[in-house]
């Protein structure tokens, strides 16, 4: 059995868009090296870089479900053409930002245009895939994303070192060169300007139906179900490396080996797996994904040196596989093809929600109550995500 099978099948504007966003994501330097670039060449206290970056987070959980209603109504190809036009243009101005205010507002309005990309490219990926092929094609997606990003940030501190305005300049450059490659796969293989955009008389009875998300009561549900295990994951942000540094007292070059592990083992495997587990149903991987993210940073609380740590990030390496791609496929599954846009958006506004919390309150517990408080908890709230998601019933739809 050939594990790659499953993406012979995907569409041609899975390829061009996987293939733009992997152009992108190899030139994102700015976000990864904004505190620096804030602190050491504009001068600001840590506590102001932090703002401007809680500034572009409020204007991502803000425009998502915006961007993915606008998308179901204009299309998708727009909203992505215009992100992709408008940030990288935006982001050959902002180096021009010295006074604080200034670089809060450009910090959203950055969000504003950067961020309007996901609900429309997942809302992409599934109207043109079949239910059996969602998992591999958002497998794929994941793919373009993890392997740009292991290329970006690294290539930018090197670029750092030079001038932090080269970071910016190298990002508008990827950035503008994935619109040129998306505008002109898109001629070429002749994806419409309407790609995706709803077509209430083209879908099955009912299928067209329009439905704010929010007023789903299932959706709302599976956002709530999975949410605990978002809240682990996002201490990859701040409990899992201050635990490394001054519990463990591994170097801080552990922690970035330890995201290459995370990011080689993803390139390597994700595809195949999720090719592999395209026929589970949505609660069974969900629940194993949930899990395993939980045990799998809840372990390390038992670790004593690199190695053991190193184990622990396979395993919820291995959770953050299973369950990522495949809650993608299940929005997808739960969505009207009218409004997978709306649904897509406010899906991703949740994941911002979870990342202003989920730093924040690993940090403050590991400093308050110490790693073993932290551990079992994230290990309790990853059975408690896994618990709720068995009780999720996500029929698989039939296109």
């Amino acid at each position: 059995m050939n594990p790659w099978k499953g993406l012979r099948g995907l569409r041609k504007e899975v390829w061009a868009l996987s293939a733009a966003t992997l152009v992108n994501r190899a030139g994102t330097m700015v976000l990864p090296f904004m505190v620096l670039y804030l602190t050491r060449s504009l001068g600001f206290s840590s506590g102001r870089a932090g703002l401007a970056l809680t500034a572009y987070g409020l204007g991502g959980l803000l425009i998502t479900p915006f961007a993915g209603r606008l998308s179901d109504r204009i299309g998708r190809l727009p909203i992505l053409l215009g992100s992709l036009l408008g940030a990288g243009l935006f982001l050959l101005v902002f180096p021009l930002a010295h006074q604080y205010w200034a670089v809060l507002a450009m910090s959203f309005v950055l969000a504003v245009i950067n961020e309007s990309f996901r609900p429309a490219a997942m809302a992409l990926v599934a109207d043109v895939t079949t239910p059996e092929q969602r998992r591999p094609a958002f497998a794929l997606y994941r793919f373009a994303v993890n392997l740009g990003m292991a290329v970006g940030p690294a290539a930018g501190g090197f670029l750092a070192l030079v001038s932090f305005r080269f970071l910016f300049y190298a990002d508008a450059a990827t950035t503008l060169l994935a619109f040129g490659l998306l505008a002109f796969l898109s001629r070429k293989l002749g994806i419409t300007r309407a790609a995706g955009r709803a077509e209430p008389s083209a879908f099955p009875p009912g299928k067209g139906v329009k439905i704010r998300p929010l007023r789903d009561g299932r959706f709302v549900y599976f956002l709530l179900a999975l949410a605990p295990a978002v809240l682990v994951y996002f201490q990859l942000e701040s409990a899992f490396p201050l635990f490394l540094v001054r519990h463990a007292h591994l170097p801080e070059s552990a922690y970035g080996l330890f995201l290459t592990l995370n990011t080689v083992i993803i390139i390597l495997l994700e595809i195949p797996l999720n090719t592999w587990m395209a026929r589970w149903p949505h609660r069974r991987t969900l629940v194993l994904g949930a899990f395993l993210c939980g045990l799998g940073f809840g372990a390390t609380g038992l670790t004593w040196g690199f190695w053991s740590v190193a184990a622990t990030v396979v395993i919820w390496t291995f959770g953050e596989m299973i369950a990522f791609p495949s809650a993608s496929a299940a929005v997808a599954d739960l969505a009207p093809e009218g409004s997978r846009g709306a649904y897509m958006g406010v899906y991703t506004m949740s994941w911002g929600v979870c990342f202003s919390i989920g730093p924040w309150l690993g940090a403050q517990t590991l400093e308050s109550f110490g790693p073993s408080a932290v551990w079992s908890g994230v290990f309790v709230l990853g059975c408690l995500s896994a618990f709720m998601l068995m009780f999720l019933k996500i029929p698989q739809a039939s296109n």
